[in-house]
C-alpha cells in the first residue's frame, strides 16, 4: 500500500470517480434548466399547434372554395410558380415585419419599462391589441407555409386561394401599421392602463345587471377583486410616473380625466347595484364605549378583550380608489405647480359635478371638491399673485371651481324637478317581494330598510296566501327614506352656499380682488338656483309628511329654515365685500377695462336689485347695511359709465349719452325716494333717518361733496325733460316701481279715503300726503317719479334756493312751505 505505484492507481480511479461525478451533475444540471424551460417551450408548441390547426382549417375551406369555383365556373387553375414566388415574398415580408417589431418593442420596453413594477411590465407583455397583431402575423406565415406545402404536391389552386392570399398579405402589411402605433402609444406608460379601464367599464357593466351572475355573491366577490386590483394598477402607474418631466404632465392630465369619465359612468349605473352586495367592499367599524350595550361591555370586561368591530358596507370604496389614483396625480402636478393642467382638470370635473347631483351623489362630491380645493389653494393663490399668463389660468380655475358648485346645486335642481313623489310611493304599493323591486326607478328601496320589509311581505303571500301590510305602511317606509335624502340634500345645498362665498372671502382677505370679484359673482348664480331649489324642496316635504300617518315611528325633522337664514345672512353681508372687490378690480383696469369682466357693473346692479328686495321685505336691518356703501358705488360707477359713453362724440347721440351717463344719480335717488316711501308708509322713520344720516356723513368728509348733490339735482332736472324714449333701463327702473307699489297694495296698513270719485291714501305721514306721485286706482297703488321724495325731502336741504331740486308736478313748494 506504500508503494508508488498503488498511489497511482488510487489517483487514477479517483479521477475517474471525480469525472464521472462532474459528468453526471452537468448533465442533471442542464436536464434542470430543460425542465424550467419546458413549460415556455410547450407553451410555443401550444401556438404552433393552434396557429397550424386555424391555419389547416382554413385552407381546407378555401379548397372548397376553390374546387366549387374550378368546376361550375370552368375557371383554370392558377400557375402554381406564380403562386410560389408570391407566397414566398409574403413570407418575407412577414418575417421581416416580425423582426423589426421584436426590436421596437424590446427597444421601448428597454427605455421605458426595465424599472417598472412587476404588474406594469406585465400589462405591456399582455397589450391586448398588440399580441392580436402579432398572432395574426403568425398564423399568416402558417397558412403560407401550407400553400408552400401544396405546391410541392402539385396540388390546383384556384383564384379564391389567390383572392385570399393577396388580401391576407395586405392585412399583414397594415397588421404592422397599428402595432407600430400602438408600440408608440405605449412609450407613453400612462397608455398600459387603457386595458384596464375598460375592463373596469365592463365589470361595472356587469355588475349593474340583476341576472343570476351578479345576484350570486361569489360572482360579486370575484367581480369587486377584480375592479379592486385594477384599480390598483392605476394607482402604481400614477406613482410610477410621479417624477416624470412637467412637459409630460398633459399626458398625466389625461390620465386623470379617464378617471373621472369612468367614475361618471359607474354612477350612471351605480344606483343598479343592490346595497349589499358583495361588490361593495367591508371596512370595520369600531364602536364606542359609551355607545354599546351592557351586554357586549359585561362580555368585554369578562374576557379581559376591547369591543369588537363590527364590518359595514363602504359604499364608496371605488369612488375613493379611483380617486386617490387622481390624487396621486394631482400632487405631482402641484409640485411641479403646473397651472395649466391643473385648469383642465377642474374642467373634467364639472361634467362629474353635473351627474353627481343628478345621481343622488351630491354630498359625497360636495367634500371631494372641497379636499381638491383645499389642496390647490396654495399653488392657485401663487398664481394669482403673478402678472403673467398663469394669472389668467388662476382666475379661470377659481372660476371653474365656483361653477362647479352652481353645477351641483343644478344638478340637485333637476333631481328635484324629476321626483314625483306620489307615482313614487304608488308604485313601491305594487312589488310583493325586493326581487322585483326596480331600484332604478326607485333607488330609495335599495336599503335595509325596504328590505326587511319586502321580505316580510313576501313571506306574508306565502303563509297567508295575500299581503296583510296596508300600502299606506308600505308608503310611509319609502316616504322616510326619501324625507332623509331631503335632509342630505338641504345640507349639500347649504354647505355649497357657504363655500362659494368663503373662496371669495378668503380670496378678498389675501387681496385677490379680481378672483375674490370672480368668486363673489357667482354667490348670487348659486343663490338664484338654490331659491328655485328651496320651492321644489318645501314642496315635496309637505307630500312626504302627509304620508307620515303613524306618528310613533319618528322622523328626524327636516326642514330648510337653517338653509334660508344661510341665504338670508350672505345676502346682507356680500354687498359690502363685493363693492370693496369690484371698486379695486375697476380701478386697477380701469384703461383697459373691455379686456376684463365688468364686475363693476355687476357690482352696482346687484347691489341696486339687493336694496328693492330688503324694502320689499321690510328688512330695515340689512337696507341699512346695503345702503352704507351704496353712494360712493354710485358715484364711481357712474364716472366708470361717463368716461365709457363720452366716447361718442355724434351730435345726435349727445341725448342718449347723458341718459345713460346719469343713469346712476338717478336709480340712487329713485331707490332712495322708495325707501322713504316705504318708511313713511309703514309710519317708521328709521328709513329716512337712516338714509339722511348716510348723506350728511358723505358732507362731512369733504365739503366740496356739496358740489356733486348740486350735479345730481341739476342732471335729474334735466331728465325730466328727456325726451330719450324708452332707455336701455327704463323698463327695470319701472320695475322696480312697481314692486314696491305692489308690496304697498297688498300690506294691512293700506287704507284708501275715497274723495267724491277719486281714491287717497290714507296717511299721517306729511311726505306722503305732499307727494303728488301716489295713485291710487280700484285698490291699486302706482308710484309716479318716486325720485322727487328724495331730492326734496333729503338733498335739497343741502342746496341753496337757486339750485334746489323741483318737482315736476309743482308738490316741492307745498311741502317745503
Amino acid at each position: 500500500m506504500n508503494t508508488r505505484l498503488y498511489w497511482t492507481i488510487k489517483k487514477f480511479f479517483q479521477k475517474i470517480v471525480f469525472d464521472t461525478k462532474r459528468l453526471i451533475y452537468v448533465l442533471k444540471e442542464k436536464f434542470s434548466k430543460q425542465c424550467k424551460l419546458l413549460h415556455i417551450q410547450f407553451d410555443i408548441l401550444k401556438v404552433v399547434l393552434w396557429q397550424i390547426f386555424l391555419a389547416i382549417v382554413f385552407v381546407l375551406l378555401l379548397k372548397k372554395c376553390d374546387a366549387l369555383l374550378l368546376s361550375y365556373l370552368k375557371l383554370d387553375s392558377i400557375s402554381l410558380d406564380m403562386f410560389k414566388d408570391i407566397t414566398i415574398g409574403g413570407m418575407g415580408i412577414a418575417g421581416v415585419i416580425l423582426g423589426l417589431y421584436c426590436t421596437n418593442i424590446s427597444s421601448i420596453f428597454s427605455a421605458k419599462y426595465s424599472n417598472v413594477p412587476s404588474d406594469l411590465a406585465t400589462l405591456y407583455q399582455r397589450d391586448v391589441i398588440t399580441n392580436s397583431c402579432i398572432n395574426q402575423i403568425i398564423r399568416y406565415i402558417v397558412v403560407c407555409s401550407i400553400f408552400l406545402f401544396e405546391c410541392v404536391f402539385k396540388q390546383p389552386l384556384g383564384m379564391a386561394s389567390i383572392i385570399v392570399l393577396l388580401f391576407l398579405t395586405v392585412q399583414m402589411v397594415i397588421t404592422f401599421s397599428v402595432t407600430g402605433n400602438r408600440s408608440y402609444m405605449l412609450s407613453d406608460t400612462f397608455s398600459v392602463g387603457d386595458a384596464k379601464f375598460q375592463n373596469l367599464y365592463n365589470i361595472i357593466k356587469k355588475v349593474s345587471k340583476r341576472n343570476i351572475f351578479t345576484t350570486d355573491q361569489s360572482f360579486q366577490n370575484h367581480y369587486k377583486k377584480i375592479a379592486s386590483h385594477d384599480v390598483y394598477i392605476l394607482f402604481e402607474i400614477g406613482q410610477y410616473n410621479a417624477n416624470i418631466p412637467k412637459n409630460q404632465n398633459e399626458s398625466m392630465g389625461l390620465f386623470m380625466n379617464k378617471s373621472v369619465a369612468l367614475l361618471e359612468f359607474y354612477w350612471d349605473k351605480k344606483q343598479n347595484i343592490q346595497y349589499d352586495s358583495l361588490c361593495f367592499e367591508k371596512k370595520a367599524q369600531y364602536p364606542q364605549w359609551h355607545a354599546t350595550d351592557d351586554t357586549e361591555i359585561r362580555l368585554a370586561l369578562q374576557t379581559g378583550t376591547s369591543i369588537q368591530p363590527k364590518m359595514v358596507t363602504d359604499n364608496y370604496w371605488f369612488e375613493n380608489a379611483l380617486l386617490k389614483v387622481n390624487q396621486e396625480c394631482l400632487n405631482k402636478i402641484l409640485r411641479d405647480d403646473d397651472i395649466l393642467v391643473l385648469q383642465q382638470y377642474f374642467v373634467c370635473l364639472q361634467s362629474l359635478t353635473l351627474i353627481a347631483g343628478e345621481k343622488r351623489q351630491c354630498d359625497y362630491w360636495g367634500s371631494v371638491l372641497k379636499k381638491i380645493k383645499i389642496s390647490s389653494w396654495t399653488v392657485i393663490c401663487k398664481h394669482l399673485s403673478s402678472d403673467d399668463l398663469d394669472k389668467e389660468n388662476a382666475l379661470s380655475i377659481v372660476d371653474i371651481m365656483c361653477s362647479n358648485y352652481v353645477e351641483l346645486i343644478l344638478g340637485i335642481t333637476r333631481y328635484l324637478s324629476n321626483l314625483n313623489v306620489e307615482s313614487v310611493l304608488h308604485q313601491c304599493t305594487t312589488y310583493s317581494s325586493f326581487d322585483q323591486c326596480d331600484i332604478q326607478y326607485v333607488p330609495y328601496l335599495n336599503g335595509e330598510m325596504c328590505k326587511r320589509l319586502f321580505t316580510q311581505i313576501s313571506a306574508e303571500l306565502s303563509i297567508e296566501n295575500k299581503k296583510l301590510t296596508a300600502n299606506w305602511y308600505i308608503q310611509q317606509i319609502v316616504a322616510k327614506e326619501i324625507y332623509q335624502y331631503i335632509g342630505i340634500v338641504i345640507g349639500t345645498i347649504e354647505f355649497s352656499i357657504k363655500e362659494v362665498y368663503e373662496i371669495g372671502i378668503q380670496l378678498n382677505t389675501e387681496n385677490h380682488c379680481q378672483a375674490a370679484a370672480t368668486a363673489l359673482s357667482h354667490v348670487f348664480e348659486i343663490l338664484n338656483k338654490s331659491k328655485r331649489a328651496i320651492l321644489l324642496i318645501e314642496k315635496i316635504l309637505i307630500q312626504l309628511e302627509n304620508k307620515h300617518i303613524e306618528k310613533s315611528i319618528l322622523w328626524q325633522k327636516v326642514s330648510t329654515d337653517s338653509l334660508v337664514q344661510t341665504i338670508q345672512k350672505i345676502e346682507t353681508n356680500l354687498p359690502a365685500v363685493l363693492i370693496k372687490c369690484s371698486v379695486s378690480d375697476a380701478l386697477d383696469h380701469w384703461k383697459n377695462r373691455e379686456d376684463y369682466p365688468d364686475f363693476l357693473g355687476l357690482c352696482y346692479n346687484h347691489v341696486s336689485e339687493a336694496l328693492i328686495r330688503s324694502i320689499e321685505s321690510n328688512d330695515f336691518e340689512r337696507f341699512k347695511k346695503i345702503y352704507r356703501g351704496y353712494f360712493d358705488l354710485v358715484l364711481l360707477y357712474q364716472e366708470y359709465i361717463r368716461t365709457d359713453v363720452i366716447k361718442h362724440k355724434e351730435a345726435y347721440l349727445a341725448e342718449i349719452v347723458f341718459h345713460v351717463a346719469s343713469a346712476p344719480f338717478f336709480e340712487y335717488a329713485l331707490i332712495s325716494g322708495l325707501a322713504i316711501i316705504w318708511g313713511e308708509f309703514n309710519g317708521a322713520s328709521c328709513w329716512k333717518d337712516s338714509i339722511d344720516t348716510t348723506l350728511k356723513e358723505f358732507i362731512k368728509k369733504d365739503s366740496k361733496n356739496l358740489s356733486i348733490l348740486s350735479v345730481i339735482a341739476q342732471q335729474l332736472q334735466f331728465r325730466q325733460h328727456d325726451i330719450v324714449g324708452i332707455g336701455n333701463r327704463d323698463i327695470l327702473q319701472t320695475n322696480w316701481k312697481q314692486r314696491i307699489a305692489h308690496v304697498m297694495s297688498s300690506s294691512p296698513s293700506f287704507e284708501v279715503i275715497y274723495d267724491h270719485f277719486s281714491e287717497r291714501l290714507k296717511t299721517a305721514s306729511k311726505i306722503l300726503q305732499s307727494y303728488r306721485g301716489i295713485t291710487i286706482m280700484n285698490h291699486h297703488v302706482d308710484l309716479t317719479n318716486p325720485e322727487d321724495v328724495f331730492m326734496i325731502v333729503s338733498v335739497n336741504n343741502y342746496l341753496p334756493d337757486e339750485k334746489k331740486y323741483k318737482s315736476c308736478w309743482g308738490w316741492s313748494e307745498n311741502y317745503e312751505s
